[in-house]
């Protein structure tokens, strides 16, 4: 599941590369001050921002995603090389190995609708609901997905993506929306909790997903 949806067919689109880690809560004071290092070092290194997350008023508290949107796979390949060639970004991670719960997970999505920017350096919070196309309706999914991207756009007034996962559990698919600050978010929140043709629009095209959508809220922490 990747690339643009265009009258049923699919174009090449961008890449969002993420990393997974959940903080050891014995270690959170180390690891967040790990997590400024590790982002300061990589930008110097490599040229991009690999943007840190940390999830909060959420299941899996402190865990933290590091994203980075590109155009295609030799990007990610070079930004990992180099981070991988340098010296002091090695130090940083053998530094690190204590202070997380277990080894991290990468994953790629691709961009179906929206913009990078939304979870760029503009947005200090990320509301995020993620689940997973039914058996058959790969088609129905994508369609519905853009359509509820679109609706959350229109009535929340924040900025909502569609990614799709390119690895990772097949089908799984996201909607992302990013907010300049928390009071944004509760106001959007209430906005669509309040529309009726938003709870209209969920429950017709709930089919096309499997039951257990999972929402989160993440806060840039670097």
């Amino acid at each position: 599941m990747s690339g643009l949806v265009r009258g049923g067919a699919q174009t090449a689109g961008m890449y969002q590369f993420t990393r997974v880690r959940r903080i050891d809560a014995a270690h959170a004071p180390g690891a967040l001050a790990w997590v400024q290092a590790v982002h300061e070092q990589s930008k110097a290194v490599s040229g991009r921002e690999l943007i840190p997350w940390m999830s909060v008023l959420s299941p899996g508290l402190g865990t933290v995603v590091w994203s980075l949107w590109v155009e295609d796979l030799t990007e990610i390949e070079a930004v990992i090389d180099s981070l991988g060639g340098d010296a002091d970004c090695r130090r940083l991670v053998d530094e690190g190995a204590d202070l997380f719960s277990g080894p991290p997970d990468d994953e790629l999505a691709s961009l179906v609708h929206g913009a990078p920017e939304v979870v760029g350096p503009d947005a200090a919070y990320l509301a995020v609901v993620e689940g997973t196309a039914a058996t058959g309706r790969l088609v129905g999914s994508l369609t519905a997905g853009i359509e509820l991207a679109q609706h959350a756009t229109r009535v929340s007034g924040l900025p909502t993506q569609f990614p799709t996962n390119t690895t990772g559990r097949f089908g799984g698919v996201q909607w992302i929306t990013g907010a300049p600050d928390i009071a944004a978010l509760d106001r959007a929140t209430h906005a669509l909790a309040a529309d009726g043709g938003w709870l209209e629009l969920v429950d017709r095209v709930g089919a096309d997903f499997d039951p257990g959508a999972v929402s989160t809220i993440y806060r840039r922490i670097a």
